[in-house]
């Protein structure tokens, strides 16, 4: 009587070792960019809830407000007196920022344009608004670390014209 081999053969074994290993060459990289658009999509929603509540605030005191990297807080707060233009103050606060997104407000020197933007972390562009161009979010790439000096000037015009329209 013959015996009979149980098991799998050593062809077999690395046959399937060679598959996984394509399918987790293709799905690695694939993975990681879903991560990194999840991310931008977070800036993207955190820079239009900071225009709501800039486009708020120039509705009560006609003027924008300026806001730094170093605004927000690790908890995602941005609580700061504001000197207005007729000298007096008030509070621009918000509370509901993500705390993994970095924003930015640049002003004119009048205080009536804006370019807001916001980088994820993780992420190497900027999302970027302007409200003077109805022409959605740009990406500017994040080169070194980011502050209101990666976002251009705001002016009236479409100042982030010479940035690419972002792509979800």
């Amino acid at each position: 009587m013959t015996s009979r081999q149980q098991g799998f053969s050593m062809i077999e074994i690395m046959t399937v070792l060679v598959i996984i290993g394509v399918l987790a060459a293709i799905a690695i990289p694939l993975f990681h960019s879903y991560q990194v658009r999840a991310r931008n999509t977070q800036a993207i929603a955190d820079v239009y809830h900071l225009f709501l509540f800039e486009n708020q605030f120039f509705d009560e005191h006609n003027e924008y407000v300026a806001i730094v990297a170093g605004d927000k807080h690790a908890d995602g707060l941005i609580s700061k007196n504001v000197t207005l233009s007729d000298g007096s103050t008030a509070l621009f606060e918000i509370r509901t920022l993500t705390p993994d997104v970095q924003i930015a407000v640049n002003i004119s020197n009048d205080r009536q344009t804006i370019v807001l933007g916001g980088v994820a972390v993780g992420s190497t562009d900027i999302i970027a608004m302007d409200p003077d161009a109805a022409d959605g979010y740009h990406a500017i790439p994040l080169s070194g670390s980011f502050s209101e000096s990666s976002l251009p000037a705001s002016t009236s015009g479409n100042d982030l014209s010479a940035y690419p329209i972002y792509q979800k």
